[in-house]
């Protein structure tokens, strides 16, 4: 297994769940449901939920300031992004996301690579790699 999946729009953070008068809530349910579709019509058909151990490499591609003139976003294309949302609460949403989809659990995740950088089309890339 090793394909490369692309999740489009901002890369998103994970929200910390919300308090409610009687219960705990997840204020980005929608969103992950939005997002797992996605996934779902990337994923090769037939397909069997792994139960090795993966190395996950991904790209958040991060939307350029439009207050940036065009120079200046030709200069810092593909430059790592130092600005907010972090790293690993990006990678978060992604793991929970892809809970269930692509592997049955988040833990058997034991690799990661993931790098921040700037790009004019804001997205998400990622690739699973299964370790034999």
């Amino acid at each position: 297994m090793s394909k490369i999946y692309t999740l489009s729009g901002k890369p998103i953070p994970l929200a910390r769940p919300r308090l409610g008068k009687t219960h705990t809530y997840d204020s980005q349910a929608k969103l992950k449901e939005a997002s797992s579709w996605e996934i779902m019509a990337q994923r090769p058909k037939p397909f069997l939920l792994t139960k090795r151990p993966l190395q996950m490499v991904v790209t958040f591609n991060m939307g350029m300031p439009k207050a940036w003139s065009r120079i200046k976003q030709d200069h810092f294309v593909s430059k790592p992004c130092l600005t907010r949302p972090d790293v690993d609460n990006l990678l978060k949403y992604l793991l929970d996301v892809c809970n269930g989809l692509l592997f049955e659990d988040d833990s058997q995740v034991t690799s990661v690579h993931a790098k921040k950088i700037y790009s004019f089309v804001p997205s998400t890339t990622f690739q699973l790699i299964e370790i034999l």
